[in-house]
């Protein structure tokens, strides 16, 4: 009998990676695949990680892009080490890593992302080193992974030397391999369990840094567009690679033609002035400098108004955009401005094993920042000879002096803040701000002295979008939830601890009445009226366009509802649908979330949902729910039973709530036959 086996990533193969090979397994039995067996392939086919080679690499599936992608197996190579020995240890990691790709699912018992895999080969490289370790020490039979985590005295032994995080580390691999057939992998992995030590918040950024931080930006953001298609062409004149060298390196080289210097093409194109007062650029290598440091500024303006995570932005492509009609005219506030919202499209693999289609919902400030970046791209596009649709938007300017630079590399920003940020010091009304609004940390740390810049990164804007919003009373629990997808509301909790510990900062202090006002055209109003509109779109697409069965009572409603009104191409009739729905969410009289088991119409806070029991959803009242989403629950059960122990709390829960899905399921299928 010949079973397939996919690889973990399977699903992510798209136009970054081709589908890497499949495993067949003969009579239940594993064997070592191949030394030719391909695990990855880049977009053009060519293998990036060979079974039999020394090093593998995962870029084209890695979704964190700017983060390690490569395990190298030459970790024992510089020791005193029998060759034998040496390769014995490499060939137990490869197989036990080829079977974690391979067989232990996804998720949360198995391999979810690039991370991940990086994380579980470096458990696997340190107990390697331990095995080598007590060979030198004690004279014994070779001591191999498979003993240490088949027994308990190795494996007890070899924790003492681990730091909480690799004890954690240590059980999330033996959480993976549990996952997998015990005959495959020839012995019984121990029990062990270790909890991830409590880790430190991202800080929410002082309130006085923060909203200095917007101002600074948009100025950037607006001088850089004004200047985009001047740095189109300038980026334009390098398909040259003698272009912008200097007098004395073109003599040296001996060239016969006298190719323009930088300064001279900078003239040309009207941005001498730009680079050489703002970014001192003297060489081609400051020119790459700037213009990263103008896709670093690009790239922050879009976390502050989006909340994305670092890699939703860097994955964002160069068509991004789309325009978003909030209302019609007759809806919107007085004096809130119409269509100042775009929807910026990237992906997202939050609670996936793979990447998918998201939107984020931002002011139409941000299209400026879109718009540099795609000057930027349209030129490098021509240095790369491709379409710029075929680069993806932060791409790397170092084609301009390498011209080798392969297509696709990605820009790097790690620990880098944006030039016009560099000059915001933190005072003490800013520590103790900071101090108050996490009262559980000292913030000993220099950097977060008085007086030093602050230190910047990605997520601190995502934070205190959420702190601020939720200080302000402006961003709802619901919204954030959709705004930052989030599943639930403890997340959004997390996001915002603290933030009634300090003053609110939204709004202005109207000296006539004493109270903090917010203006009535600031965009986190327009957050509110985009979620909203969001909701209201998911239900008309329920009721619309969605021609599946649902079960569960609400699904049943509108089952209903899509049967009765029987005006499906009635433009006048699903106008007023959509009129009508919309101001029932905007009334707060109807609601929409997704959840586990596929939807919710509950309006207000549902407690089921926090505590994770998603089986309550079928005896719920407004629960929307969706066969596939049964099924591929039921599926997930299954094999997660197989990794607990009978006697355990967990199989116990995971038994009571399969037998719930499996009876609804059963109900639902003798429904649907009765119609």
């Amino acid at each position: 009998m010949k079973i397939k086996y996919e690889s973990a990533f399977h699903k992510i193969a798209d136009e970054h990676a081709k589908v890497p090979d499949k495993y067949t397994l003969l009579d239940d039995v594993f064997t070592s695949p191949k030394m030719s067996f391909v695990i990855c392939k880049d977009s053009s086919g060519i293998p990036t990680a060979v079974y039999g080679a020394r090093a593998w690499d995962f870029t084209p599936i890695n979704m964190a892009e700017g983060t390690t992608s490569k395990l190298h197996f030459n970790f024992l190579d510089k020791l005193d080490l029998a060759t034998d020995a040496a390769n014995f240890l490499y060939d137990e990691t490869k197989i036990l890593m080829f079977m974690l790709l391979y067989f232990s699912g996804s998720g949360r018992t198995g391999i979810s992302s690039v991370k991940v895999i990086l994380n579980r080969f470096h458990s696997l490289r340190k107990i390697s080193l331990f095995c080598v370790k007590c060979n030198n020490e004690l004279i014994a039979d070779i001591l191999s992974i498979k003993d240490v985590l088949s027994n308990e005295s190795y494996l007890a032994a070899y924790v003492k030397e681990l730091s909480e995080n690799e004890q954690s580390e240590l059980s999330n691999l033996i959480s993976s391999l549990k996952s997998i057939k015990e005959k495959y992998l020839g012995f019984e992995v121990v029990k062990y369990h270790k909890s991830r030590p409590d880790s430190q918040q991202t800080p929410v950024i002082p309130s006085r840094i923060y909203f200095a931080s917007f101002e600074k930006l948009q100025e950037s953001i607006k001088k850089y567009h004004k200047i985009r298609n001047q740095l189109t062409e300038l980026i334009k004149e390098f398909k040259c690679a003698n272009a912008g060298l200097k007098l004395s390196t073109q003599k040296k080289n001996k060239f016969t033609t006298q190719f323009p210097t930088l300064p001279e093409l900078l003239k040309k194109h009207r941005l001498y002035a730009f680079f050489t007062e703002q970014y001192k650029v003297n060489d081609k290598r400051n020119l790459v400098s700037a213009i990263s440091d103008i896709q670093l500024t690009c790239k922050t303006v879009i976390h502050q108004y989006t909340a994305m995570r670092n890699g939703e932005a860097l994955r964002i492509k160069y068509d991004c955009i789309n325009s978003v009609n909030l209302s019609d005219e007759k809806d919107v506030a007085p004096k809130l401005k119409q269509n100042r919202f775009v929807q910026v499209i990237s992906t997202t693999t939050k609670f996936t094993a793979y990447k998918h289609e998201a939107g984020w919902l931002c002011p139409d400030d941000v299209i400026y920042a879109i718009e540099t970046l795609q000057a930027i791209i349209d030129g490098l596009a021509v240095l790369f000879d491709v379409e710029p649709k075929e680069l993806p938007l932060f791409h790397s300017p170092a084609i301009i002096t390498h011209t080798k630079s392969k297509q696709g590399t990605m820009s790097s920003f790690n620990g880098m803040t944006p030039f016009c940020l560099s000059d915001l010091q933190i005072n003490q009304n800013d520590r103790d701000e900071l101090i108050n609004s996490d009262t559980t940390r000292k913030y000993d740390d220099p950097k977060f002295d008085v007086g030093a810049n602050w230190p910047f990164t990605s997520h601190q804007f995502r934070r205190s979008l959420a702190f601020y919003g939720a200080n302000s009373n402006l961003i709802s629990e619901s919204t954030g939830a959709q705004l930052f997808k989030h599943l639930n509301h403890e997340m959004q909790r997390y996001y915002r601890k603290g933030f009634n510990k300090i003053r609110t900062v939204l709004g202005y202090l109207d000296k006539t009445t004493g109270e903090i006002k917010i203006p009535e055209d600031h965009f986190i109003f327009e957050f509110q009226t985009g979620m909203s509109t969001n909701q209201a779109r998911q239900i008309l697409e329920l009721i619309l366009e969605d021609n599946q069965r649902h079960g569960g009572k609400k699904g049943d409603f509108l089952a209903k509802q899509r049967n009765e009104q029987g005006l499906q191409d009635d433009d006048v009739y699903i106008l007023e649908l959509k009129s009508e729905t919309q101001r029932k969410v905007d009334a707060g009289e109807i609601s929409y979330k997704k959840t586990l088991l596929g939807g919710c119409l509950k309006v207000g806070r549902c407690n089921s949902f926090m505590l994770g029991d998603f089986t309550a959803c079928i005896s719920c009242n407004e629960a929307n729910i969706e066969p596939d989403k049964i099924d591929a629950q039921i599926l997930k059960m299954k094999q997660k039973l197989t990794t607990y122990d009978k006697e355990s709390a967990e199989h116990q829960i995971v038994s009571r709530e399969l037998l719930e899905l499996t009876a609804f399921k059963e109900k639902e299928l003798r429904k649907a036959e009765l119609v």
